[in-house]
């Protein structure tokens, strides 16, 4: 997305939770449950548009054009994660965490570098487990959608300010019943 000249756009950065005591517990299921992490991130990456700029190894830097398709495609991976740990056994289960953010970024060869990618840094580790937290410039993007249901979560340090992050829900119901929040 191009806006005065400059290059803007939204980037969600995801992590496995514990993924890394997994593998020291056990590498074979560790393996395996990345592979299936992997299949519903990109799979949802493709339908909503993005463009996959790292591999971490359990999560990703995806680049969105518009601040709705990533908070949808980061909504879509965890839909279709709840669903995959109900049908699951305790130790196939996994949960991941989202941030995103929108802002500038600038391109030099194949890499970006950016504000809209170090602010989905930062919030990342800070969402919920199972959760997406999205920056209050992302929120006002998206805040008239009417499938993105948001509130305040928490203040946040993002790129030298103190702002509000906001946490996003799967669905009405779940924004209704943490109305207190």
């Amino acid at each position: 997305m191009k806006h005065t000249g400059k290059n803007i756009s939204t980037v969600m950065v995801t992590d496995i939770v514990g993924y890394s005591k997994l593998t020291g517990n056990n590498q074979e299921l560790a393996l395996e449950l990345l592979s299936e992490h992997d299949k519903i991130i990109l799979a949802s990456i493709e339908i909503f548009n993005g463009t996959v700029l790292v591999n971490r190894g359990d999560g990703f830097v995806v680049m969105f054009a518009l601040p709705s398709d990533a908070i949808l495609c980061s909504m879509d991976v965890q839909n279709k994660i709840k669903i995959k740990n109900k049908f699951n056994i305790q130790s196939r289960l996994f949960r991941i965490r989202i941030g995103i953010h929108t802002g500038k970024y600038s391109k030099d060869g194949d890499d970006c570098h950016g504000e809209c990618i170090d602010g989905a840094s930062i919030l990342e580790p800070l969402a919920p487990y199972g959760g997406i937290l999205i920056s209050s410039y992302s929120n006002s993007l998206v805040e008239l959608e009417d499938n993105i249901y948001t509130r305040e979560y928490d203040k946040i340090l993002l790129n030298e300010n103190t702002q509000i992050a906001y946490e996003v829900y799967l669905n009405l119901l779940d924004w209704y019943k943490n109305k207190k929040r």
